[in-house]
């Protein structure tokens, strides 16, 4: 019997501990005495039944981790119930951000042609047969230029999933500013739901970031987007893009979205990070923020009333999608992906969609590395704590930093400075 090696200790106080085990997540509250039982694997003094406690929420193992964990991954990536696809109508955009790894629609330009529409809902269709249900996750470019196109795949995959009983959810990320009324009522007959919609900071500074192509901004309209979700009862939350010159608005920002739409709505802060494989100069354009200094801004938005991303805790149930074995990008020409981010790069090509809604010019070897890929095949990450959280981080991080996904990228201190920052906030209050 010994102490699980994923348990993260932070010390809350005099005699208390908090204990985070990051492959069950699970969370515990010890004094001094067992905190030191603990790391020393010295469990003869400690009470059975409260031992019992502590086996059963994985903090005290007397088996072997690593075959659990293997375990745990392969439940993840190979026994999904549902096909999910990220779909790309066009990479055409209308906004001319000054941040964007895509250069604002400019690298890749197509956009799914009639053929293209029917292949695709095939290959959906042929996908899901065997599958509970699928989801959809609109992405671009800015996927709202193609209206007519999503509502075709989306009317004939609704009347599909009807008539095989099948569950149908669809998301998206938008820029939001093509989010029209009229269009929200179509959506609502195919439940699309849960729409991302982006800020780069207030006003002032939003409209710089992220502009129209003739240099207008859009920060009114997408307020006025967020009133009429509202209103028709759309979910959606607001991703916030930070990098070093705006991260002194975001608060501002907070400020604002709650005064404008009369609550904190769900936000999701995200830093910006430079992309090199699409655009050479990103780090001219783009300056990272710190990890520290994020967690400022996780911690100020939860002071303001806001429930955020300070940290998926629960991410070793997630993952990363572009590994799991059901989960695929669909490009504007019909190719198919693993990662969205990946999409015009050929050696991360799987294949393109035949007419019969089949693959063909099959690349397996690009398959195999990214359904293959998992933390254990790297030496480092075996034996790291963080290891059921992390997922030797971001495999198109790993690429446009290495070139190749097959490197871990690690984020030990990061997660290490995540657990600290969401115990504060979550549980020293509840429980110090």
């Amino acid at each position: 019997m010994r102490s699980s090696r994923f348990n993260i200790y932070y010390n809350s106080g005099p005699n208390r501990y908090l204990v985070y085990n990051t492959m069950n997540d699970a969370i515990i509250r010890i004094d001094d005495e067992l905190e030191n039982c603990m790391r020393n694997n010295s469990f003869e003094d400690v009470n059975e039944e409260y031992l019992s406690m502590l086996m059963q929420n994985g903090f005290v193992t007397s088996i072997d981790e690593t075959s659990i964990f293997q375990l745990n991954i392969n439940r993840l990536k190979y026994s999904g119930s549902l096909a999910s696809f990220i779909l790309i109508p066009t990479h055409r955009c209308n906004l001319n951000c000054t941040y964007c790894y895509q250069q604002s629609g400019t690298i890749l330009t197509d956009t799914m042609d009639e053929s293209t529409v029917l292949k695709v809902i095939k290959y959906i269709k042929r996908m899901a047969a065997k599958k509970t249900g699928i989801t959809i996750s609109l992405y671009g470019g800015e996927p709202l230029l193609e209206p007519d196109i999503l509502l075709t795949i989306f009317k004939e995959l609704k009347k599909y999933c009807d008539t095989e009983k099948k569950s149908l959810k669809i998301t998206g990320a938008t820029n939001g500013t093509l989010l029209s009324e009229n269009l929200m009522e179509k959506f609502k007959i195919y439940h699309v739901n849960d729409i991302q919609i982006t800020f780069a900071g207030p006003k002032s500074v939003h409209d710089v970031k992220r502009a129209y192509k003739n240099g207008s901004g859009t920060y009114d309209r997408l307020i006025e987007v967020i009133r009429n979700l509202e209103k028709h009862k759309i979910d959606y939350r607001l991703r916030i893009d930070v990098d070093k010159e705006n991260f002194s608005h975001i608060g501002e920002l907070l400020d604002d979205l709650k005064d404008k739409l009369g609550k904190a709505p769900r936000i999701s802060i995200q830093k910006v990070s430079c992309i090199t494989v699409f655009n050479k100069h990103c780090d001219k354009q783009v300056a990272e923020v710190s990890e520290e200094r994020m967690h400022e801004l996780y911690s100020l938005a939860i002071l303001k009333g806001y429930s955020t991303n300070t940290i998926a805790l629960a991410n070793s149930r997630i993952g990363c999608g572009a590994i799991f074995d059901d989960t695929y990008t669909i490009a504007p020409n019909g190719d198919i992906y693993k990662c969205c981010s990946s999409v015009g790069i050929p050696e991360h090509r799987l294949g393109t969609i035949a007419e019969d809604g089949t693959l063909k010019d099959v690349n397996q070897e690009a398959y195999c590395k990214w359904a293959l890929r998992n933390p254990l095949q790297f030496d480092e990450c075996r034996s790291c704590e963080f290891a059921p959280m992390c997922f030797a981080g971001c495999a198109f991080h790993a690429y446009n930093k290495f070139g190749d996904i097959n490197v871990p990228i690690c984020n030990k201190e990061q997660y290490q400075d995540n657990i600290k920052t969401y115990l504060k906030d979550h549980y020293l209050n509840k429980w110090g």
